[in-house]
Formats: structure tokens, C-alpha cells, sequence
């Protein structure tokens, strides 16, 4: 999930999980309307409970230039390792950016 959806300065990516561990990798991979990949942002998050909020998105693709306005699509893989070996989990969903 991502809020404020649609966005035009910056977007922060929230999800919950069920894995049972201190630290997640996340990865989200954000593609425009015809499937290029445009961003990707990779974090470590520690884990106090179920809910992961705070990883941000401002619009602008992997060079640091500001995207156009449009429809862009996001995969977030979320992957850890625990007693009984390597998680990986992911989703796919939309978000709206209005550049300004």
C-alpha cells in the first residue's frame, strides 16, 4: 500500500507480514505505464510487530530526474532468512504521481 496515492511530492510504501524475524530486506521496483523499469529502492527494516511503514518514494526514477505525471506500477519483494531458511514474499500495485 502506498499513501497518499495519488501523490505529487512524496509517496510512503506500507505493508504488513506474518514473518517472524528481527530484520526484512525490502525491495521495490517501480515500472511506468509500458513496463520499463524505472526505480528501485532497496531497504533494511527492523521489525517490532507486523506493520512496516516509512520506506518513500519522491517521484523520481533511478537517475534522480522527476518522472512524468502518469500510472507507474511497483513489485515489493520482501525476503528474510529464519531458523527454517530463506523467505521470500511479493505483490504488485499501482500508485499515481502528479509532477507539479
Amino acid at each position: 500500500l502506498s499513501y497518499p496515492n495519488p501523490f505529487s511530492d512524496l509517496t510512503r510504501f506500507r505493508f504488513e507480514h506474518n514473518i517472524n524475524t528481527q530484520s526484512l530486506r525490502a525491495k521495490f521496483t517501480i515500472f511506468n505505464s509500458i513496463g520499463q523499469l524505472v526505480k528501485t529502492i532497496e531497504q533494511n527494516v527492523a521489525t517490532d510487530g507486523s506493520l512496516v511503514d516509512g520506506i518513500t518514494w519522491n517521484g523520481t526514477d533511478d537517475t534522480g530526474n522527476k518522472l512524468p505525471s502518469g500510472i507507474y506500477i511497483y513489485r515489493v519483494t520482501i525476503s528474510a532468512n529464519d531458523s527454517k531458511g530463506a523467505i521470500v514474499v511479493s505483490g504488485v500495485e499501482k500508485v499515481v504521481f502528479i509532477n507539479k
